[in-house]
């Protein structure tokens, strides 16, 4: 009868260890899946930080060109009026547009730099997960490796205690 249990030792220590062997497969899996994920988003927020840039560059030429044809529209509003636009209020009111045209551009340009800073710093976001991801993943197998060998240890000394069972039974 201590044959049989010696035997069903052998076999519960295999299939301890085979169990501790797939989760920790299967956790190191899903935290490396996590780890890509996190590493397409950076990629993605990555992108998002250049397309900012780009669209505040768009916009702010795009305020420029509208306030070159204002200036343009007041000019010839002035002209068709009999004012001189070179001196007086004419050039003050055209001075002010450009100036205030400009703190509208700087704006944009401010405005893109913030939101492409906010895009980068999720990006970094993503990737410290990313990275703490992949240690974890590690983690998972190293875990697993020592509940296998602790699960090895705790069937040899099972099938010791059967044995020695055996040679005081005999």
């Amino acid at each position: 009868m201590c044959v049989v249990g010696v035997a069903l030792s052998v076999a519960s220590t295999a299939l301890g260890m085979a169990a501790a062997n797939r989760e920790a497969k299967a956790t190191a899996a899903a935290y490396n899946s996590q780890a890509q994920t996190d590493e397409a988003n950076a990629r993605i927020a990555r992108q998002q930080a250049e397309d900012a840039i780009s669209r505040g560059q768009t916009e702010e030429d795009q305020l420029r060109q509208k306030a070159t044809r204002f200036k343009a529209s007041q000019k010839a509003a002035f002209a068709a009026s009999g004012t001189d636009t070179t001196m007086g209020s004419a050039i003050d009111v055209i001075t002010d547009t450009s100036f205030l045209s400009e703190q509208d551009a700087a704006n944009v340009r401010y405005n893109a730099s913030q939101q492409s800073l906010g895009f980068r710093q999720q990006a970094n976001n993503y990737m410290f997960q990313a990275r703490g991801n992949r240690a974890a993943a590690k983690n998972a197998r190293t875990a697993g490796k020592m509940k296998m060998f602790s699960t090895l240890i705790g069937g040899a000394t099972t099938m010791a205690d059967r044995m020695n069972q055996m040679r005081g039974d005999g």
